[in-house]
């Protein structure tokens, strides 16, 4: 966050002196890509929900619920997105465990699928200096991290429950959990909803300047690794300042230093339009469809 405010300070009069030829087709066909995914995100989540055997609510609902609660990502702490999601799926009777346990996998996917993408995209097409020298060393934390993300899933319920049974609390059934393979197919679920919000990122930056359409994949894996670090830090909203500060340094390695800045800057007002507009159509569908427990 201070290394992105620092490096704008140093060049806010380049930022706002850089003429942005805007090309309006890729703008609006990469901010479509955008709604387009978070939009689907609440399909899966549906799709989650349905696996732990809750069928209380349709997939509009969940579609709406997921919007908003993807729209309150914008309150500090995220308190905003777990908030949305937790009153608005009470409305339909679902459980607090479930909606819990639903929202921890989510984010568990999308986290660990976007690192099983990211970090052996970062080994093979970054220029970095001590990637290079002690690459065997990153590959390996690279597989370790991932496999003890993914025991995690597959122990998720006996994790939860030893905690719950140190604070002495009711202990939750199995059927509340996720198989292996269950697990696996939202692994790669959520690792295509990441491979399209890295082709978004891509077609953005092409709309604004000129760039290569060889470095579109390491393009595309700057912007899903920065948005999963501005994801895991809690206290920033949305990730502002930690998303654009990592996509920055990253940057550097393949756009000239004032256009790595300007995009990096940009593609905040492009991601948050995106949520905006997200965030006004789930506002207009609760007045079409009715979220509460009567159907």
């Amino acid at each position: 966050m201070l290394f992105f405010g620092w490096n704008l300070y140093k060049n806010i009069g380049n930022v706002t002196e850089y003429q942005i030829s805007l090309h309006f087709l890729p703008y609006f066909f990469s901010t479509f890509l955008l709604i387009l995914v978070i939009i689907v995100l609440g399909v899966i989540w549906k799709w989650i929900l349905a696996d732990l055997g809750c069928t209380a609510v349709s997939t509009k609902e969940a579609v709406i619920i997921s919007v908003l609660s993807w729209f309150g990502r914008y309150v500090p702490g995220k308190v905003g997105m777990v908030t949305t999601k937790y009153v608005l799926g009470r409305k339909k009777n679902i459980s607090t465990s479930l909606l819990i346990i639903s929202s921890l996998y989510e984010n568990a996917f999308i986290v660990l699928s976007a690192f099983i993408i990211c970090l052996p995209g970062i080994v093979l097409f970054f220029p970095v200096k001590q990637l290079s020298e002690n690459w065997e060393y990153f590959v390996f934390g690279t597989i370790l991290f991932c496999l003890i993300g993914f025991v995690i899933l597959l122990y998720f319920c006996q994790i939860i429950n030893v905690m719950l049974f140190i604070f002495n609390k009711e202990l939750l059934p199995d059927t509340l959990f996720l198989r292996p393979l269950i697990i696996a197919k939202y692994l790669l679920l959520y690792s295509f909803f990441n491979i399209i919000n890295g082709l978004a990122f891509y077609v953005f930056i092409s709309s604004i300047t000129e760039v290569n359409i060889s470095i579109a994949i390491p393009l595309g894996i700057i912007y899903v690794f920065s948005a999963v670090v501005g994801l895991l830090v809690i206290i920033a909203p949305a990730g502002i300042g930690v998303k654009e500060g990592v996509m920055l340094i990253l940057l550097y390695n393949y756009l000239p230093q004032d256009i790595a800045l300007v995009v990096s800057a940009f593609s905040r007002l492009w991601s948050t339009l995106a949520d905006l507009i997200v965030g006004i159509i789930g506002w207009g569908l609760t007045r079409i469809v009715r979220i509460d427990n009567s159907d």
